[in-house]
């Protein structure tokens, strides 16, 4: 089915960058200090958790009996005054990145490797992330781009603003976003999605529900089952 809608909004819309991110901090430049690495046994874990403040995330899978993390650390000046650690609680595993003391002062940027099976939880203040190749996956964004790809599970993502795009997801997908545009392609489950504002474009879903719409262009094609509209 092809369905296009187009909504005019007179608010003007503020459209974030996925560069606009801490770069810098009280207008001095940070810059890489060091790298760390950490690795967690995956054994009887099947949950990831991550919360991270400012800084770019890079999650793929991969033929790994453990979580690898790297992560380079960005200052004004190099100091110890930050949160990195990998933790396993019960099931599941935590990273923590950048998240204490309320430090502006760095930035951490994160890649990361994690078994074909794990299900991933993210937290995340601001920058760019991607996911390549995860079971299910669920997503808090501030701002920042999202690229999600090669998802076995479901995906939920609640996100401020930036740039979405999502494909290849084998279950359902489910969208809260304030701004930004959205490309979702080839989901073998139900697209649902409620949007403030930007472009939506979905091809190639089992079925699709917009919630809710506040302004900018809405493009549906090749959905198999029922699309239902906001109004």
């Amino acid at each position: 089915m092809n369905l296009i809608k187009t909504v005019v909004s007179s608010v003007a819309v503020l459209v974030l960058s996925q560069n606009t991110f801490a770069h810098s901090s009280h207008g001095h430049e940070l810059t890489l200090q060091k790298t760390e690495t950490l690795s967690l046994s995956s054994k009887h874990i099947s949950n990831f958790k991550i919360e991270a403040g400012s800084g770019k995330m890079k999650i793929a899978s991969a033929d790994v009996d453990a979580i690898e993390v790297q992560a380079e650390i960005y200052q004004k000046e190099s100091h110890n005054n930050y949160c990195l650690t990998l933790k396993k609680h019960g099931g599941s595993a935590k990273l923590e990145s950048a998240t204490c003391h309320h430090n502006n002062e760095t930035r951490i940027d994160l890649t990361i490797k994690v078994p074909k099976k794990m299900n991933l939880d993210i937290d995340d203040g601001s920058g760019p992330i991607e996911v390549l190749g995860v079971a299910n996956l669920t997503i808090e964004d501030g701002s920042g781009s999202i690229k999600v790809s090669q998802i076995s599970g479901k995906v939920e993502i609640q996100d401020g603003s930036g740039r979405i795009d999502i494909k290849d997801v084998k279950n359902d997908v489910s969208i809260d976003d304030g701004s930004g545009a959205i490309d979702v392609r080839d989901i073998s489950g139900k697209v649902t999605i409620s949007d403030g504002s930007g472009s939506i474009n979905v091809d190639t879903a089992d079925s699709f529900e917009l919630v809710n719409d506040g302004s900018g262009s809405v493009h549906v094609d090749n959905i198999a089952g029922k699309v239902e509209m906001d109004n």
